[in-house]
């Protein structure tokens, strides 16, 4: 559910971090200073931030906007993801007087990025080397690799985590299994015979649907939404199989017969 207020006041704030079932909020407030969002079940908020001078964000929040620059003061600026995803960042070279942060300034003295993603990882060490060797301090950790980021950052089922009626077991087992169909679909290539594909796919779609008939079986927690993040997870999967296969891909990937055994498997 969405909400949007320009009249954000320390009960509405109280309010939205209370009901789990409010997934987006747009928000303003010319009263409230300190925003805490901590405890909430945000998936995405858009922030102006206009008199914001503290903000704390939930761990499930997918999706950030912050309108209106920060104070022009700002020293320092840290951004943490679970992974996550930061747009327009060039944006802050407008910080005139920031010291520590992740992108090019005039004072910048400190670089530190942990998880990034490899390429860009690579791209900002090379494109940073000059500074560095005269004198930035550069600290680039972890960088996954693109079949990382596809199964954790891309992952469409780990949305599941937060959610009121899921536990925090059963989220896991619902982005693993995605995770465990991406190995299959990339173990298919244009080169595999008709039937060994055909066969690799259906026992991909039977573990699938036995792993949430297993989920449902015991806790009943798949509702309206999950149910139908279930089949178009698999869906958009199968579709985008297909045409990575390019001529190959109809043939290799039967679509309509693979969804069709996942609706007489399914139990929930």
């Amino acid at each position: 559910m969405r909400l949007a207020t320009r009249h954000g006041t320390r009960e509405l704030m109280e309010y939205v971090v209370r009901h789990a079932f409010l997934h987006e909020l747009s928000w303003q407030s010319s009263t409230v200073s300190e925003l805490d969002f901590s405890q909430g079940n945000l998936a995405r908020l858009n922030v102006h931030m206009a008199g914001v001078t503290y903000l704390k964000l939930n761990k499930v929040l997918l999706s950030l906007a912050l309108r209106r620059a920060p104070p022009a003061g700002l020293r320092q600026l840290r951004i943490w993801g679970k992974p996550g995803m930061v747009t327009h960042l060039p944006a802050t070279a407008q910080l005139k007087q920031l010291q520590t942060c992740a992108a090019q300034v005039p004072e910048l003295s400190t670089l530190w990025m942990n998880s990034l993603p490899d390429d860009a990882a690579k791209a900002i060490k090379a494109n940073v080397k000059p500074a560095a060797a005269q004198g930035l301090e550069l600290y680039i950790s972890k960088p996954p690799k693109p079949e990382w980021l596809a199964e954790h950052l891309l992952n469409p089922l780990r949305d599941w985590d937060g959610r009121e009626h899921i536990s925090p077991a059963h989220a896991k087992k619902a982005a693993l299994t995605y995770k465990n169909m991406l190995a299959v679909t990339r173990s298919i290539d244009s080169a595999m015979e008709v039937t060994a594909a055909a066969a690799a796919l259906e026992a991909m779609v039977t573990a699938y649907v036995d792993e949430f008939n297993k989920i449902e079986c015991r806790t009943s927690i798949i509702e309206t939404v999950e149910r139908e993040e279930i089949y178009t997870v698999l869906a958009e999967l199968l579709a985008q199989l297909g045409g990575q296969l390019g001529g190959q891909g109809a043939a290799l990937v039967d679509e309509a017969a693979l969804l069709d055994l996942f609706d007489r498997l399914r139990e929930f």
